[in-house]
């Protein structure tokens, strides 16, 4: 009963020290795109629900939007008005 216990434990444990781990032969991400947007903080952090607001959106490459995502429900649009949308830095939603 002992010289299994001790053959047990000494095959668990080689193939813990001798066997490679999974991640050594994964690939690295690619980088990150450098053109995608980088987004600050919006303001305002918050909304009475059932009323609508203007979200100004401030970041890096914010330029010529193609949408809105959002983690809850509701419609954003991107107006085209007073240059919306044409400033790398600025994005009104």
């Amino acid at each position: 009963m002992r010289k299994c216990l001790v053959a047990a434990c000494f095959a668990s444990l080689a193939t813990t020290f001798l066997l490679p781990p999974a991640g050594w032969g994964q690939q690295k991400p690619p980088p990150p795109n450098p053109n995608a947007p980088n987004l600050a903080p919006p303001f305002p952090l918050g909304m009475q629900r059932g009323t609508t607001s203007d979200v100004v959106l401030t970041g890096t490459n914010l330029a010529n939007p193609k949408g809105v995502w959002a983690g809850f429900p509701g419609t954003a649009v991107i107006t085209k008005e007073d240059k919306n949308g044409t400033d790398n830095a600025k994005l009104k939603v």
